[in-house]
């Protein structure tokens, strides 16, 4: 803790002093400055600019309870994460985690390894479907637009959209059309995965392919993500 002279002009804060002679200047009617005031320094005095006592120490700003009930879910424990329908093992991190187009299914790297040439679950032939990329496409459609179920249709809407944006299954790569079908799954609800990657559209690395840059929108959904429990977006945050 700095013990310090708090120097204030009646209006907002303007210098602290600091024990060791050092001073730090602070920029006019700025509400966090002063939070950090209170947080960090223990007054020994306050005085006015004309170097007399000045006896009212300002409010802290008024706390937004929506910003509190944010901050309390985004930094709450995460979810943890399911486990393999397969093998019963936790699932690891994402990109050690396989999720099928045939039907959106998912399962462990291992266990996709161990039984890759058909489905588990719908007993597609995972060695033809797998070499038909406009059938992966229909698939993927098919579910986008027939599923009854929007986390379905989430993750297939997901899944699309990544294809469009690296350019896999012979699909032109198309950055913005991968952002629009991101948005449409964060608009249904919306999945870790989906915030996640729409948050990396808002970015420095999309902008430079045709998607505006947008700081406030790429923070918005990587916290989204993060209370959803993804373990790369509490990272980057």
């Amino acid at each position: 803790t700095i013990i310090g002279v708090y120097l204030f002009d009646g209006k907002c804060p303007y210098y602290i002093l600091c024990d060791d002679g050092s001073g730090l200047k602070a920029p006019k009617d700025t509400d966090i400055f002063i939070q950090k005031i209170h947080e960090q320094f223990v007054f020994v005095a306050i005085l006015g600019l004309d170097g007399k006592p000045f006896n009212q120490i300002p409010d802290l700003p008024a706390k937004d309870p929506a910003v509190e009930l944010r901050q309390e879910a985004l930094f709450k424990e995460s979810p943890p994460e399911e486990d393999c329908p397969i093998c019963n093992i936790r699932f690891p991190m994402k990109n050690e985690t396989c999720t099928l187009a045939c039907c959106g299914k998912s399962m462990c790297i291992g266990c996709m390894v161990q039984n890759r040439d058909s489905c588990l679950f719908c007993e597609e032939d995972l060695q033809q479907f797998n070499s038909d990329t406009e059938g992966i496409i229909s698939r993927l459609l098919d579910r986008i637009l027939h599923s009854s179920d929007d986390q379905d249709k989430i993750q297939a809407l997901n899944m699309l959209a990544s294809s469009y944006d690296t350019g896999e299954s012979d699909l032109t790569q198309d950055s913005k059309m991968a952002h629009q079908l991101w948005m449409e799954a964060v608009e249904l609800g919306g999945s870790k995965d989906a915030h996640y990657n729409l948050s990396q559209s808002y970015s420095e690395y999309h902008k430079e392919r045709g998607v505006e840059k947008d700081d406030k929108k790429e923070l918005y959904h990587l916290e989204e993500a993060a209370m959803l429990g993804d373990a790369a977006a509490r990272c980057k945050l």
